[in-house]
């Protein structure tokens, strides 16, 4: 659809993240994601390409301490690991 603006593509996106349908997350590289899986998950992230790639493991016994959290109630947990994905650390070591 190359006549759509940009406006309405996210604007339609910030509607499917409030209806439940997609996730939106912020992997701290300057653009917001949006995730049509909505189970719990985590994520793989490269720091070169920044690919990102789903993680389903069970990191529900991570808790914070309970004198750290400073009034904070935790809904739930997410776990990003951020690395290199193996093409970006192929790529760096054939180009040296």
């Amino acid at each position: 659809m190359p006549t759509i603006s940009l406006r309405t593509v996210y604007e339609t996106l910030n509607e499917l993240v409030e209806l439940g349908e997609i996730q939106q997350f912020d992997l701290g590289m300057g653009a917001r994601r949006f995730d049509p899986n909505t189970e719990s998950h985590h994520h793989l992230i490269c720091e070169s390409c920044g690919k990102v790639r789903d993680v389903s493991a069970d990191y529900s016994q991570i808790e914070i301490p309970h004198e750290h959290r400073q009034g904070f109630t935790v809904r739930n947990t997410e776990v990003s690991f951020r690395g290199h994905c193996n093409e970006c650390a192929q790529e760096s070591i054939i180009g040296g």
